[in-house]
């Protein structure tokens, strides 16, 4: 392979990174967003569920389990 080959096969590897590159971070873009999207929706039926009632209240004092009792 002479000089100029290894030029334009570098070139192209760097093309290709490139473009791969690009990909992911559409990729990501596109897991971002769909993230977000779930969890708007999710915070919006929970905030029809509480306006509707739909919810328990939990308190400190009776919330809690010693780790012991877990298994029994």
């Amino acid at each position: 392979m002479n000089n100029q080959q290894k030029v334009v096969k570098s070139f192209h590897d760097a093309s290709a990174c490139q473009e791969m590159m690009d990909r992911l971070e559409r990729a990501e873009e596109e897991l971002r967003q769909l993230k977000l999207e779930t969890l708007q929706r999710d915070i919006a039926i929970a905030a029809e569920q509480l306006k509707n009632g739909e919810y328990t209240e939990y308190h400190a004092d009776n919330c809690y389990k010693p780790a012991k009792s877990y298994g029994r």
